[in-house]
């Protein structure tokens, strides 16, 4: 694999890429694999097609394309990685050519920051002020929220949680059918 790096700015990198028939072979044989199993090529079983055969049918850039991604997602990473780049976003591909495949990526780096004197800089802290009523109301809605509600005799009073059955009847083309919900 033949790698050239260049630096653009701001804070870009453009990497040409060039594989070598070393590189792409293994990715080849993987594209011919999954393909075999989907093709139908007269006189062989689903799966069965020798590599040659399928490479003879529908020729070598049919697989050269199915390999692409693969080839381009681990030449860019390798290349990224050779380079140490700090990569800063997703690689923009443009394929340049298929046999040898070639393509460039611009790649985003990661911005450079100066923080500057930060440690200098002060900022005022507001005074909290919370007052009885509020920690007793906040107090309040906790005690509410955790209780145990327990079922109680008598009428309803404010505060009180009410478990509803509701009975009722829909006339169904002439049939009567009860609903209960709760």
């Amino acid at each position: 694999m033949k790698v050239s790096s260049e630096q653009r700015p701001p804070r870009e990198a453009l990497l040409t890429v060039e594989l070598d028939a070393s590189d792409v072979e293994p990715h080849l044989e993987r594209a011919y694999r999954q393909a075999v199993r989907r093709l139908n090529i007269p006189g062989f079983r689903r799966g069965k097609a020798p590599r040659r055969i399928v490479e003879q049918l529908y020729g070598r850039d049919y697989l050269l394309n199915e390999a692409l991604d693969s080839m381009v997602n681990e030449a860019t990473t390798k290349a990224v990685e050779d380079e140490k780049l700090e990569l800063g976003g997703i690689p923009q591909i443009t394929i340049e050519g298929l046999d040898p495949p070639s393509f460039t990526a611009t790649v985003p780096l990661t911005p450079t920051v100066d923080l500057g004197d930060y440690r200098s800089v002060r900022v005022k802290k507001d005074a909290v002020k919370v007052g009885k009523e509020q920690v007793d109301g906040v107090l309040e809605q906790l005690r509410r929220d955790v209780a145990v509600w327990e079922p109680a005799d008598g009428p309803l009073r404010e505060d009180d949680l009410a478990s509803l059955t509701v009975v009722g009847w829909v006339d169904d083309g002439g049939e009567r059918k009860e609903i209960v919900r709760s």
